[in-house]
């Protein structure tokens, strides 16, 4: 099975009320929006290499792997060990070694910098804290065995290909230094495959991706992507084009030009660009809700900010003042940051935009800083048309929407998101039937995992494993005599989904039969049902048959510590999130006829 991408581009448009930027009565405006859905799927299980072979026990061994890693690529031997979670080469040549990997002739080869978020959030489960190495200022990473073995190195991205499948950007450790307490067998491998489940010292949860990043997305999307929007930064004025993520805080742009980016802002050319100095107060109490504390940057004494997301993407930059202007309205001391450096695990898409506009609930936010009291969007399930409104919402053909509180948490806890949209997801019902789970099945635990979270950005939703398996088996009860159960255990749509079902043919599934699933909130309910319950699996067939799977995944499989509700399930819903009543609320509506009353549609 391949890595799966995906991109699915639609236009969307953006609508300002005249009342909020106080424009003259008889102007509407309208900014082109594209919607957006690439980026990196996490690697299916059946991805990995058919040919295994047996190997003596040592470092937990049992069994090795052959692959090819960098560009171009070199064979390489690893060991799979369910042990441990760091997966490593070696790359010093040395005469007990007889396969080394060499990195100075791999074109994507990447060491991590000391300075890099990943160094921190990524390598928190392992049992040894990542350090700096004095000698090159790169990430630096050791291991050691039960039989007194130990190993280190420099962490690094390096692609690494199994069959026809490429993962990009894959975080290992290229290691020049050890002791081997059985050379002989080590010599025969030219490193070790991790495949634990992060759990790697004192029985560690893996790391949640809010510990990366204050977004609420724990799966290998694209920066939570979504929406880009068009728009002027600066005096005079640069066109940019932003991404919407509802997961981030941070607003950045680009402003360094490099061979992979089409669009950059240049700071230097405005004349209302200003550097945030280390000195400054805003440093420290603006950037308070970020997942990685600002920092001075000692090359310019400018106030230093960094981002990372799940997808092992990172970028960092000075935090900056400047004007955003978004029609005829201007945003003076608009408060971003200015990049330029990072790793992107997906540059082909990266390139196509200028920068981020975070929309979460943190202070550094684009509706926290423009003092939008709500904003709201509507994405069709029709065709690729849907309308994105910051204002209110008060249209007669809108009807009445139902709302559920947004859940506030004032400690801090380790993997709780506390800037997210996070509401609460009370039970499932699938038909007439709920769910027997327990109300502490959909609670978060006192570590904050298991919060619920609804996000723009991620394509599909998932649930916490025992709510997952529940509705699973519920599901595939209730359509027995309606589909055709796909069994394949090898096969894991996306590395989550594993309910799939064959399709005769070039038929389509009789989506009128399907039991209607409906998420059940504190105060409001939101249905699933016909086309939005399956997706076709892109690209794969079963002979003459099609093969679709079920739209809801298991958190589980991801890693992922939270329930998510994904924008698949939110097609032809009217979303709004209600910041001073602080409150998501929604409506069942044809968002494709929103667009249209509103003058925006086909």
């Amino acid at each position: 099975m391949s890595f799966l991408h995906f991109r699915l581009h639609f236009t969307i448009f953006l609508l300002l009320f005249h009342e909020i930027f106080s424009f003259p009565s008889n102007q509407t405006l309208f900014l082109p929006l594209r919607k957006t859905h690439g980026g990196h799927r996490p690697l299916p299980s059946s991805a990995a290499s058919a040919a295994t072979n047996r190997l003596a026990f040592h470092h937990n061994v049992t069994l090795t792997v052959s692959l090819t890693v960098g560009s171009p690529p070199q064979d390489v031997t690893m060991v799979l060990d369910t042990g441990s979670e760091l997966s490593w080469l070696h790359c010093k040549k040395t005469p007990n070694l007889n396969s080394v990997f060499t990195p100075q002739v791999s074109k994507s080869y990447k060491p991590v910098p000391c300075g890099s978020p990943v160094c921190k959030t990524r390598t928190r489960d392992l049992p040894v804290p990542a350090s700096c190495d004095p000698n090159n200022k790169l990430c630096h990473v050791a291991v050691s065995y039960a039989d007194a073995s130990s190993i280190e190195g420099n962490l690094a991205y390096e692609n690494f290909v199994i069959g026809s499948s490429t993962q990009p950007g894959f975080l290992f450790g290229c290691m020049d230094s050890g002791y081997s307490s059985n050379s002989e067998e080590d010599s025969k491998t030219t490193g070790l495959m991790g495949m634990n489940r992060g759990k790697t010292h004192g029985g560690h949860r893996p790391l949640p991706s809010s510990a990366a990043s204050a977004a609420t997305n724990r799966l290998a999307f694209h920066h939570n992507v979504t929406l880009t929007v068009s728009l002027t930064v600066g005096s005079p004025p640069q066109d940019v084009t932003m991404v919407l993520d509802t997961g981030s805080e941070l607003s950045w742009l680009h402003c360094k030009k490099t061979p992979n980016l089409n669009s950059v802002f240049t700071p230097q050319v405005s004349k209302s660009y200003k550097p945030v100095p280390c000195g400054s107060p805003v440093c420290k109490t603006r950037t308070r809700d970020l997942p990685v504390p600002a920092s001075c940057d000692p090359n310019n004494k400018l106030c230093h900010v960094a981002v990372s997301y799940a997808d092992a993407s990172s970028i960092e930059g000075n935090l900056a003042y400047e004007n955003f202007v978004i029609g005829s309205s201007t945003q003076p001391g608009f408060l971003f940051g200015c990049m330029d450096s990072g790793y992107s695990s997906n540059s082909e898409e990266d390139s196509k935009t200028t920068g981020l506009m975070g929309m979460n609930r943190g202070s550094l936010s684009f509706v926290s800083q423009m003092r939008f009291p709500k904003f709201s969007y509507c994405i069709s399930g029709f065709d690729s048309s849907g309308v994105l409104l910051l204002g209110d919402a008060r249209f007669s053909w809108l009807g009445e929407l139902n709302y559920t509180p947004l859940i506030q948490m004032s400690d801090p806890l380790p993997y709780y998101d506390r800037v997210a949209y996070t509401v609460q997801l009370e039970g499932i019902k699938v038909g007439n039937k709920i769910l027997d789970l327990p109300r502490s099945a959909f609670v978060p635990d006192h570590t904050g995992a298991g919060q619920t979270m609804v996000d723009s950005g991620t394509q599909f939703t998932f649930l916490m494993g025992p709510v997952y398996t529940a509705l699973r088996n519920e599901f595939l009860q209730q359509t027995r005599r309606v589909l055709q159960a796909y069994n394949d255990p090898n096969f894991v749509f996306q590395g989550a989904m594993d309910l799939c079902y064959r399709v005769m043919g070039s038929s389509r599934p009789s989506f009128s039969n399907l039991p209607r699933v409906s998420l059940m909130f504190q105060g409001a309910e939101m249905s699933v049902s016909g086309e939005r319950l399956l997706y076709r699996v892109p690209d794969m067939n079963k002979g003459s048959d099609s093969v679709y799977c079920f739209t809801f995944g298991n958190s589980d499989l991801l890693g992922i510590e939270a329930f998510v509700i994904g924008h698949h399930h939110q097609q032809n819903v009217w979303m709004e999130f209600d910041l001073v009543k602080s409150r998501v609320g929604f409506a069942e509506i044809r968002c494709e006829l929103a667009g249209q009353s509103l003058g925006i549609g086909p």
